[in-house]
């Protein structure tokens, strides 16, 4: 797949998720095949001030390339500030949220609230393509509320603001993450624009990936939820998509070595204590449905030392009674 100026391996994406799509856990999913994986969100208001919790989210790694930033904020200028910092930095692509739903992010008209403006929208658009040259992308809801179902008019926006590329997640901004996604919005965008239109939203299984992409005729599938404690997803819907054989969910133990290869490369970047941390809703996503899964969560909550928590893994993963 291409986006304007940068080239992908493939058409799968890790998507830009709060707290989730740090740098460890994107190392781990372009191991597993992901063609691109995005930063979390990051504030242009904070990137420009020069935020050091802000930058620590921007720590890269050679093997991630080509890689894409996602930002948000409501005011052109210091969007395109950011922009341009970030390319300067060495990223590939500049994603603009329109999508996050939080609160405490829409209450300052950004993310999704940028929906319900759309001249505020096409100002930050027009802004930031004259201030970068690398490739330009924007990631939406369907809009605010049922009432207000405007995703096809953000994308004919979006086109005309030279913007490269589209993701649409077709929930509205009210509904957070609940429902169903409405892939027929997906297919009215990409009948619509002739930039690439990537979809998002309930594409948890290679089977998933594939109807989604024959339904709605999108460019390329970004994945958010669908690969937490699932790596393995994106190398399971290439091989589904070129019919390489059938496909095997991975053993305990494989999911164990992945566990810990996850929790090595947080230790590297954030330190001991606040990988830990970090890590700690990630013990649950590997444990997914796996015997005795609570009571492993339960028990290495309560670990404070990478040893302790190392032997947890190792206690529960490669335990033969859960192998699946």
């Amino acid at each position: 797949m291409i986006i304007a100026s940068t080239k992908l391996n493939n058409n799968l994406m890790l998507a830009p998720v709060a707290g989730i799509s740090s740098l460890p856990f994107r190392l781990i999913a372009k191991e597993f095949g992901a063609g691109i994986c995005f930063t979390e969100m990051v504030s242009s208001e904070a990137l420009v001030r020069n935020n050091t919790k802000t930058y620590d989210l921007l720590k890269t790694h050679p093997s991630e390339k080509p890689l894409g930033a996602q930002i948000f904020g409501s005011k052109p200028q210091i969007m395109a500030k950011a922009a341009s910092i970030l390319e300067n930095r060495g990223f590939d692509i500049i994603d603009i949220n329109a999508g996050c739903p939080v609160k405490k992010v829409t209450k300052n008209q950004s993310g999704a609230a940028l929906i319900q403006n759309p001249h505020l929208l096409r100002q930050i658009l027009m802004e930031v393509r004259k201030n970068i040259s690398i490739p330009l992308t924007l990631k939406c809801r369907s809009g605010w509320d049922s009432h207000s179902i405007n995703a096809v008019e953000i994308a004919k926006i979006a086109e005309d603001c030279g913007v490269d590329a589209i993701t649409l997640h077709p929930r509205t901004a009210a509904q957070m993450f609940d429902g169903k996604a409405d892939w027929g919005l997906i297919r009215q965008v990409k009948k619509t624009v002739n930039i690439p239109v990537i979809g998002n939203g309930d594409v948890c299984s290679p089977d998933r990936a594939a109807i989604m992409m024959k339904e709605t005729g999108c460019d390329g599938v970004m994945i958010g939820r669908g690969a937490f404690g699932n790596p393995w997803i994106f190398k399971n819907i290439l091989r589904h998509l070129n019919r390489e054989g059938l496909i095997k969910k991975p053993l305990a133990e494989e999911r164990g070595r992945i566990l810990l290869k996850h929790l090595d490369y947080c230790i590297e970047v954030s330190g001991e204590t606040k990988a830990i941390r970090n890590m700690r809703k990630h013990y649950s996503w590997y444990a997914k449905n796996l015997p005795s899964a609570a009571r492993f969560r339960n028990t290495i909550f309560q670990k404070n030392s990478k040893e302790e928590v190392k032997q947890e893994i190792q206690k529960f993963f490669f335990n033969p009674l859960v192998q699946n």
